[in-house]
């Protein structure tokens, strides 16, 4: 017996790319942005994007990771972040581990002021909650937090030595995602100017999306709610298509520094919006 095979997400993905950009429901001379978590994927999709359209068709397919995606923001318009924000146009990656945030929590950010709390307080906060949840957990204060807890008196700390306390500014990936987020929060033109730019957005496995990149693709493109247009099958897992401004899936819910799908939506693959 002869089966027909059912084609993987990322072949769906670049079909429905192709679809878009050849009929001209994504019309030039916008774009399509694809974002995914891993660098082969993104290279993946834009080169069977490639196969099946006219150069000048595949051309407006911008396909990359979600890294990249928030670095080229940064590296464009970071002269723009305020201040007390604003990274070094020569900064350089970091790459912390759990080593390095345990000795500045204990050794290098030294005692917090009285009116704050103590170092025993400090002390108290686990590496994993002060990385995850402290950092980079939440948009970041344009003005820096007015009353902040220990907690967040040690994050301001962290940030403001890497932005501007050594010869260079050190940014590790999350950081860079955040920053992104907050360049366009206070940016109106750069942010019109990407909205403007693209008509579409393609984002791979979604029901993975980080809090730092859920946010960032909402401040880009908001909007009062999501319209499911089509759900296609792919092997076990599900393709949900949403369209007319949408910026976040029907039955999502908060689960920490990920957004998790509901029983409902337990399989999503990927979202696709259409802006404008």
């Amino acid at each position: 017996m002869i089966t027909a095979s059912v084609p993987r997400k990322t072949e769906l993905l670049a079909q429905r790319a192709a679809y878009l950009l050849q009929t001209g429901i994504a019309p030039p001379p916008r774009r399509i942005l694809a974002i995914s978590f891993k660098r082969d994927a993104a290279t993946n999709l834009a080169a069977r994007v490639r196969q099946r359209c006219h150069r000048s068709h595949a051309g407006r397919l911008d396909s990359m990771t979600f890294d990249a995606f928030a670095k080229s923001l940064v590296d464009r318009f970071g002269q723009a972040l305020p201040e007390r924000w604003r990274p070094r146009p020569d900064y350089e990656l970091m790459f912390p581990n759990d080593t390095a945030f345990r000795g500045f929590l204990f050794q290098d950010v030294g005692t917090p002021p009285k009116a704050i709390g103590s170092y025993a307080d400090l002390q108290a906060i686990s590496i994993k909650t002060f990385e995850r949840s402290l950092l980079v957990g939440s948009p970041l204060p344009v003005l820096g937090w007015p009353d902040p807890t220990v907690g967040q008196w040690a994050a301001d700390r962290f940030w403001q030595s890497s932005l501007h306390e050594g010869k260079k500014t050190f940014l590790s990936f999350p950081m860079i995602g955040r920053l992104a987020e907050l360049l366009l929060r206070v940016n109106p033109m750069a942010r019109d100017a990407l909205r403007l730019t693209y008509s579409h957005l393609f984002m791979d496995e979604f029901q993975d999306t980080t809090q730092i990149q859920y946010d960032l693709v909402r401040t880009i493109f908001p909007a009062p709610g999501p319209a499911m247009t089509e759900r296609l099958s792919v092997e076990r897992t599900t393709l949900i298509a949403f369209a007319s401004r949408a910026s976040t899936p029907i039955g999502f819910q908060s689960s920490g520094r990920t957004r998790r799908a509901s029983t409902a939506m337990v399989s999503l693959a990927a979202g696709i919006w259409r802006y404008g």
